[in-house]
C-alpha cells in the first residue's frame, strides 16, 4: 500500500491525539488519585439500568391499557345485555299492565250496565207506580 505524505500526517495526527488523551487520562489519575473509565463505566451501566426501567414501564403502561380496553368492552357488553333485560322486563310489565287495564275497563263498564239497569228498572217502576196511582185516584173518584 502506497503512503502519501498526507496519510502519513493524518495518522501521525491521530497517533498524537491519543498520546495526549492517554496523557491527560495520567496526569488526572495522578492529580486526583481517580480513573475517569471507571465513572464512564459506570455511567454507562446505570443508563442501561434506566433504559431498562424506562422500557419496563412502558410496556407495563401497555398492558394496562389493553386490560383497561378488555375491561371497557366487558362492561360495554354487560350494560347492553341488562338493558336489554330490562327492556324485556319493561315489555312484559307494560303488557300486564295493559291486560290489567283492559279487565279494568270491563269492570268498569259491566258496572256502568248495571247502573243502567238499575235506573231503567227503577223508571220502570216509578212509570208503574205513577199509572197504578192514576189507576188508583180514579177509581177513588168513580
Amino acid at each position: 500500500m502506497k503512503l502519501t505524505a498526507a496519510a502519513v500526517k493524518r495518522e501521525a495526527l491521530a497517533l498524537k491525539k491519543a498520546d495526549e488523551a492517554e496523557q491527560k487520562r495520567l496526569e488526572d489519575l495522578e492529580w486526583n488519585q481517580r480513573d475517569e473509565t471507571e465513572f464512564v463505566t459506570w455511567k454507562r451501566e446505570m443508563d442501561q439500568r434506566d433504559e431498562l426501567i424506562r422500557l419496563d414501564y412502558i410496556q407495563r403502561r401497555k398492558i394496562e391499557m389493553e386490560l383497561s380496553r378488555d375491561e371497557a368492552i366487558l362492561a360495554q357488553q354487560r350494560k347492553a345485555h341488562e338493558n336489554r333485560i330490562a327492556a324485556r322486563d319493561m315489555k312484559v310489565e307494560a303488557h300486564k299492565r295493559e291486560g290489567e287495564r283492559g279487565q279494568n275497563a270491563k269492570e268498569d263498564f259491566d258496572k256502568k250496565v248495571v247502573v243502567v239497569e238499575q235506573v231503567h228498572s227503577q223508571k220502570d217502576k216509578a212509570a208503574e207506580a205513577v199509572s197504578k196511582m192514576k189507576s188508583e185516584n180514579r177509581d177513588l173518584r168513580d
